[in-house]
């Protein structure tokens, strides 16, 4: 462009009308009131300077926040509409101490605070169904000793209810002083109204362990909060209030967990299944079960074997005094079996009449994991003392074998005998009756999550 033209452009730009433009802060003086009643889009904003005069602007770029500093003026655009342009950005600076409008989502949480502790959950409205709020509870508007429900939908067996929101019962402190407690409260699924359950009181100068003072959340329980009491206690404010919406239960339908749940007391499942899905069940304490080998299944000799006598209507495997009979058997650990832990290998017994005296029994094994070598096979032993009581059922332990770095699925060879020709602690006169046999073992889940392995 030549200098002629560039002159010309100039020029023409300085005729341009300026655009209008005014600082304001947007809201009533001296009330909360940002948004014109009766006019949709349309804001209060107080003139910075000048005549402070409040006007009435349209608004679509800011939050109808009151005190937040904007520039209103004309859009060439809609050169008629007095309109909000933006945020001052100038006044940032000294806005609520800031450097920078803060996260706005905080405005609309209850319990949100600045940095130096003053609660910031001051915005015209709670978005309540738009936030994860449906069913939570929280202060009333006027403190006092009773909390508010948020209204919100819950499941019940294949059906959806609505609480509609409502005030709690009013509740007690405890009578002693420096003790506190907590106190559930829970939508009864069943029935739709609120329960409440109190848990054991504890002193409140101390560090507890929440868990440990906390209700145990009932079966059936739409569980929404708990609210901390204590003595002297004349309001219940945010900080009393602890929200465990993430444990509600649902009766008749399905409890899904994203991550756990840990249950001190009982789980009851009434007219339905519990399902697991890509996982299982785990035991944190020991519990033990019997890993019973059938005495059907067992291989019998074709000498020094003892011999099926009848009892009580069915058989059982007679040992005789004065010999040494053996059966043969094998045996798998499940995939409950906690591994590592030992084998408690035992006999159930019974004796046909009253006499005194023992009877002796060895057992030989050779027990191995998948992949490994059979190792040479062990025998332990041990003396089963009659009870002097005909028919009298006998649990007899012969052993405990280590199970250091045992797994699921290892497996055992095995032989049982009666020696019945040691005269020194074989001194029953008359067969025993082997009635079953089995081991005692610790189980930590009801199985294993792969094929193989645990």
């Amino acid at each position: 462009m030549s200098k002629a033209g560039n002159a010309l452009f100039n020029l023409l730009q300085r005729l341009q009308p300026k655009q209008f433009t005014v600082k304001a802060l947007l809201g009533l003086p001296g009330t909360t009131t940002v948004e014109v009643p009766d006019r949709e889009g349309y804001v209060y904003a107080r003139e910075i300077g000048g005549d402070s005069r409040v006007l009435q602007v349209y608004n679509g770029e800011v939050a109808p926040q009151y005190d937040t500093p904007v520039v209103i003026g004309e859009d060439p655009a809609n050169p008629s509409i007095m309109q909000v342009l933006g945020i001052d950005i100038t006044a940032l600076t000294s806005w609520r101490d800031r450097s920078a409008l803060e996260t706005h989502h905080k405005t609309h949480e209850y319990g949100s605070r600045d940095s130096s502790g003053v609660r910031i959950d001051s915005d015209v409205v709670f978005v309540q169904t738009r936030q994860i709020v449906p069913l939570s509870i929280r202060p009333q508007t006027t403190a006092d000793m009773t909390v508010y429900v948020e209204p919100g939908w819950y499941r019940y067996g294949e059906n959806h209810r609505f609480w509609p929101g409502g005030t709690s019962k009013y509740f007690t402190v405890p009578t002693d002083t420096g003790i506190g407690v907590f106190e559930l409260v829970y939508i009864d699924v069943s029935t739709g109204t609120p329960n409440y359950v109190r848990g054991v009181e504890f002193p409140i100068n101390q560090t507890i362990d929440f868990e440990e003072f906390v209700p145990d959340i009932p079966w059936g329980a739409g569980a929404i909060g708990c609210v901390l009491l204590q003595n002297g206690q004349t309001t219940i404010t945010h900080d009393d209030i602890i929200d465990v919406r993430s444990l509600m239960q649902v009766p008749g339908g399905d409890l899904h967990l994203a991550e756990g749940l840990t249950v001190t007391g009982n789980i009851v499942v009434t007219g339905g299944d519990l399902i697991l899905s890509n996982g299982r069940v785990e035991y944190q304490d020991t519990l033990w079960d019997d890993f019973q080998v059938s005495i059907n299944n067992a291989k019998i000799p074709t000498s020094n074997a003892p011999s099926w006598a009848d009892y009580k209507g069915g058989k059982v495997l007679a040992f005789s005094a004065g010999a040494d009979e053996k059966i043969h058997f094998n045996a798998q650990f499940p995939h409950w079996y906690k591994e590592g832990t030992d084998a408690h290998f035992h006999l159930h017994l019974a004796y046909p009449d009253g006499n005194s005296g023992g009877s002796m029994w060895t057992l030989t094994h050779s027990w191995a994991n998948l992949g490994d070598t059979f190792p040479t096979e062990t025998s332990v032993t041990g003396q089963a003392v009659s009870p002097q009581e005909a028919d009298n059922h006998q649990y007899f332990e012969i052993s405990s074998i280590d199970g250091t770095g045992k797994t699921i699925s290892s497996c055992w060879v095995c032989s049982l005998e009666r020696n019945g020709t040691d005269a020194v602690y074989d001194t029953y006169g008359s067969n025993v009756y082997l009635i079953s046999m089995d081991f005692h073992i610790e189980k930590d889940a009801a199985g294993s999550r792969e094929e193989l392995s645990k």
